[in-house]
């Protein structure tokens, strides 16, 4: 019998992922909070975002059907696919000033205790969403669109699998092979921002107030996009707190976040007043069990899930179709896409920084982390280190 191409697909990448590593991204957000002096990073963030939703929509525009919304999904899903997107890259360009904390992952105190830290490391920059001020790593915008978007298809989007179960997969991920089994670390911020971005895409065309609208047979933004409209405290690691793996681990990270004078949760009243918006299992599914008043001590066990069960759940999940897979791997390191935000949004500056002394001299502007050379002047950063080359960048 012949094979589907969703079969095939499948079959490839399982046996692409059990050759490669998975894995979730991990920011230290206790030392971007602890770098007082970092900007607000939304304008800066939410530029690239509109640039590349500008570009999708003309991608869309230009199929031969007018106003398919199925071809605006399809091309917005590719502009913001998962793991190593191309706004990831355009972000360490375009918003290279803006990062609160360390800079590349050599200069993580967190290093020794996050398995493939240099791997699966990320930035993280200080914005303000609809609670307040918070910290937020970008690999929750990562989660917030790709991992939204496989749960709104597999939930909201009108397939046979309700949220609840999309939310144990994700939960499944995190308790085994995309976190405690890889990183040792599982993190619930990251499951918030994918139960978070289901909104963004129910309300991309549809809703009282879609983000896209049809205007004479093509496709337009009936407003600039704003991302932190849509978050909230959950998506800080220093609020929604993580849990280990080991007791090693666990030990390094509570130094760590002592030495940057602070504790997890930093708040535990916005801890807790998250459990207001989430009753029943999406409390349980997306906040640490400390927002949710119960006594923890931030270990917990890895499940015995390989990936080939989370691709296999997935499948059944989300019907077999070219969504299934959790990851598009895509190093676009964003130059043309910062040349783009900056002229055409006008990013400025944010204000210069003092050099800090103590714990926190690698967690400012001024300050190249091991293997950098960082001009302070400098319009635009040195590429994100990919390569042993690209370390001696500028």
């Amino acid at each position: 019998m012949t094979k589907r191409p969703s079969q095939l697909l499948f079959i490839l990448f399982a046996i692409l992922m059990s050759a490669m590593p998975a894995g979730a991204g991990e920011p230290d957000d206790f030392a971007g909070r602890a770098d007082r002096e970092a900007p607000i990073a939304n304008e800066a963030i939410n530029a690239v975002l509109n640039v590349l939703l500008d570009e999708a929509l003309a991608d869309a525009n230009a199929s031969k059907s007018s106003c398919s919304v199925e071809v605006l999904k399809r091309r917005m899903f590719y502009a913001f696919d998962r793991n190593f997107p191309e706004f990831l890259g355009a972000l360490r360009h375009t918003a290279y000033k803006y990062i609160a904390g360390p800079r590349e992952p050599d200069a993580s105190a967190l290093k020794p205790y996050v398995s493939k830290h240099r791997f699966m490391w990320t930035e993280t920059f200080k914005v303000k969403t609809k609670s307040g001020e918070h910290m937020i790593g970008l690999d929750k915008i990562d989660h917030f669109f790709g991992h939204g978007y496989l749960n709104w298809i597999a939930g909201a989007g009108g397939t046979t699998a309700n949220q609840n179960e999309i939310l144990k997969l994700n939960h499944d991920q995190e308790s085994g092979p995309w976190g405690l089994k890889t990183t040792n670390v599982k993190s619930y911020a990251d499951l918030s921002a994918n139960h978070l971005g289901v909104s963004f895409w129910k309300n991309l065309v549809d809703g009282p107030e879609p983000h896209v609208v049809c205007k004479n047979g093509k496709f337009v933004l009936s407003r600039k996009f704003d991302l932190f409209k849509y978050l909230d405290a959950s998506v800080d690691e220093t609020i929604n707190c993580s849990s280990f793996a080991s007791a090693e681990s666990l030990t390094g990270f509570l130094a760590h976040a002592k030495n940057m004078n602070s504790t997890c949760p930093v708040s535990k009243s916005t801890c807790q007043a998250l459990t207001k918006s989430r009753p029943g299992n999406l409390g349980v599914l997306t906040l640490h069990p400390l927002c949710r008043g119960l006594k923890h001590d931030q270990l917990e066990v890895p499940t015995p899930h390989t990936v080939e069960d989370i691709l296999t759940k997935a499948s059944g999940l989300l019907s077999g179709g070219e969504n299934l897979i959790p990851f598009w791997f895509n190093r676009n390191n964003g130059g043309e896409m910062k040349t783009k935000a900056g002229a055409i949004h006008k990013i400025p500056d944010p204000p210069p920084r003092q050099v800090s002394s103590g714990p926190l001299m690698q967690a400012t502007v001024e300050v190249a982390p091991p293997g950098w050379k960082i001009d302070v002047e400098a319009k635009e950063a040195p590429l994100h280190q990919d390569t042993e080359k690209s370390r001696t960048a500028k």
